[in-house]
Order: C-alpha cells, then sequence, then structure tokens
C-alpha cells in the first residue's frame, strides 16, 4: 500500500491551517491612576438626646448656677524677706537661779544672701543687752525696738555677698517677766525655771 504520499499531504494541510490562524492578542490591564481615591462608606448609629433618657434642666437649677467662673487665684502670702543667713551660733549660759535669769553671751556668724548689707535685723525677744560688738571687741550701734521683740544692729561696715560677719551680743533676760502665760508647751518665754530655790519640794 502507498499511504505515506496520503500522510505527507494531510500534515501540509494542518501546517497551513494552523500559521492562516488568527489569535486574539491579550493585553495586561492598565495600572491603577494615583488620582483615584477609593471611598468607603459606612453607616453609623445616630445618638438622639430625649428628656426621658437624659433629664430636664428645672429652672432652679439654671437659677443656681454662678454667673461666672472666678479665673484669678487668691493672694499668695508674701515670703519673708530674708537678708541674712545664720550660718553658725556659739552660745554661752549661766544662771542666776535666786533671780531665775539667764545671763547669755551670743556670737553669731552670718552672710548677706543677695544685696550688701551695713545692717543686720535680729528677734530678741524680751532680752537687755550690755554689749553688741564684733569678734574684735569693737562696740556696735544698735537700736531696740518699743516692745523689745527686734534690735536692729549697725556693722563696723558694708558686707558684700558672700562675706561672712559675727556680732556678739551680751544679754541677760527674765523668762517669767515676758512671755505669754501657759504651760511649756502653750507658753512663748523659752525657758522655765521649775523650783530653783527648792520651795516647795517633799
Amino acid at each position: 500500500m502507498r499511504t505515506f504520499p496520503y500522510v505527507s499531504l494531510l500534515a501540509s494541510l494542518l501546517l497551513a491551517l494552523s500559521c492562516t490562524t488568527t489569535k486574539p492578542a491579550v493585553s495586561p490591564p492598565p495600572p491603577p491612576s494615583p488620582d483615584v481615591t477609593e471611598t468607603e462608606t459606612r453607616n453609623l448609629d445616630t445618638m438622639t438626646v430625649t428628656p426621658e433618657a437624659n433629664g430636664v434642666i428645672e429652672e432652679e437649677d439654671i437659677a443656681a448656677a454662678p454667673d461666672s467662673i472666678p479665673t484669678q487665684r487668691a493672694p499668695r502670702a508674701l515670703a519673708f524677706n530674708r537678708v541674712s543667713d545664720l550660718l553658725h551660733t556659739k552660745l554661752e549660759v549661766r544662771f542666776d537661779w535666786a533671780q531665775e535669769m539667764v545671763i547669755g553671751k551670743a556670737t553669731l556668724r552670718l552672710r548677706p544672701v543677695f544685696s550688701p548689707v551695713r545692717s543686720v535685723v535680729l528677734d530678741a525677744k524680751g532680752l537687755d543687752f550690755k554689749s553688741i560688738t564684733n569678734p574684735a571687741g569693737k562696740e556696735l550701734k544698735y537700736s531696740y525696738d518699743d516692745e523689745k521683740q527686734k534690735v536692729t544692729i549697725e556693722l563696723d561696715q558694708t558686707y558684700a555677698r558672700g562675706e561672712d560677719f559675727t556680732v556678739v551680743l551680751d544679754y541677760t533676760a527674765i523668762p517669767h517677766e515676758g512671755g505669754t502665760a501657759g504651760g511649756a508647751i502653750t507658753s512663748d518665754k523659752g525657758l522655765f525655771f521649775h523650783q530653783p530655790t527648792g520651795r516647795g519640794r517633799q
């Protein structure tokens, strides 16, 4: 049998048909435009305000409300004007038991805080001064207020910030003649003589 020529002819026809068939071209999808904004839509809950659920503001409540809210704070108490720092105190005391008297000598070393100082004011309630001097023994002028609460001492020179100065106070005091009445807790006498002469002892 001669089948070879027919097989060759059939293969040639199939090849010709495959070459003449048109295939559609498929292009990739275009990239998304940067100017396009995607919008998402959601349904939000709605809040309803009703007198039954939230209450009713009465006229009395409106009348009781303050007309204005204060915007200023109460003034603060001013701090004590500290002119000099007390750095060291040396206290020498002895007692006159019969007169219930304190005989003392106080040596105070101080230093100006900011501004130069020419004088210093000290609390000195109920003290009687024999003398006020510098460490070398030079007398310093001083003045006592009428109520004998504070003493103002004129220094021997002006002392600048950072310069120490010393004053020596020689004094006596009788505590029971000054201060308020009361016991040791409530009184401001500072010192109590308890049965100094032995009176009242068992």
